[in-house]
């Protein structure tokens, strides 16, 4: 039997979904769909207000079932279901881009009857981020680096305290800026800007971070902060494609 994508290769939530089903086609859509509406204002006469909404991207993938001779079809939907149907996006790993994954909720509703038949059925994933995800963390030790996806991303940033205080991370692309106070010199400092979290020596410590504090996401290109009484260890970030 001819199949195109192999197993291991259309993951969601960590289920290996190619122990199911033959991938025939994956389609892609690059732009979401946009709606427009217009409406009355109640009261003033030709007067109307319009709208655009643009809606989350798609992923169909189109598949047929594989042969399942000892098992009922009821028997096969019941342990397949679970394994699709979820409550909020889960991460789906598709072959076409192997370096990559989305983080994706199933959209609509499966066709059994024809799935059963041996038919093409097409499963529509939507993401609501409207990103791809990289498999791999980045990892740099310098203040001067470049985020090569196409998405601005969040980085978490490690370092040690001097002893002197306060201790800033200064972003140089924005102005936005992050200031510390409190800290002892040797202490590690974990800054999670995506949970806008500190962490000093692996314990929560949002005590030590000013108010008037920003954190940022890391734009697409090359990036340069300056670090006062801290010394760098690390920045990791997971880059993102539009």
């Amino acid at each position: 039997m001819h199949r195109k994508y192999m197993e291991k290769q259309f993951i969601y939530d960590g289920v290996d979904l190619t122990s199911f089903f033959i991938v025939e086609k994956i389609d892609r859509q690059l732009v979401g769909t946009i709606e427009n509406s217009i409406i009355d204002v109640p009261g003033r006469l030709g007067s109307r207000h319009g709208s655009t909404n643009r809606k989350s991207k798609r992923i169909i993938v189109t598949i047929r079932l594989l042969d399942q001779v000892d098992k009922t079809a009821e028997q096969i939907k019941d342990e397949i279901l679970p394994h699709l149907v979820k409550n909020e996006p889960k991460r789906l790993e598709l072959p076409d881009e192997p370096n990559k994954y989305e983080m994706c909720i199933l959209d609509g509703t499966i066709d059994w009857n024809r799935l059963f038949t041996g038919a093409r059925v097409p499963l529509i994933f939507i993401k609501p981020a409207g990103v791809s995800f990289s498999k791999v963390d980045k990892n740099v030790t310098t203040t001067e680096f470049t985020n090569e996806g196409t998405a601005p991303t969040f980085m978490i940033l490690t370092a040690t305290a001097t002893g002197a205080n306060p201790a800033r991370i200064v972003n140089n692309n924005t102005g936005d800026e992050i200031t510390l106070e409190g800290l002892s010199e040797g202490q590690i400092i974990e800054l999670d800007f995506e949970e806008e979290s500190v962490k000093v020596d692996g314990a929560l410590k949002m005590s030590t971070l000013w108010l008037d504090s920003d954190f940022w996401m890391t734009l697409h290109g090359e990036n340069q902060i300056e670090l006062s009484n801290l010394n760098l260890i690390d920045i990791t970030y997971r880059e993102r494609w539009l």
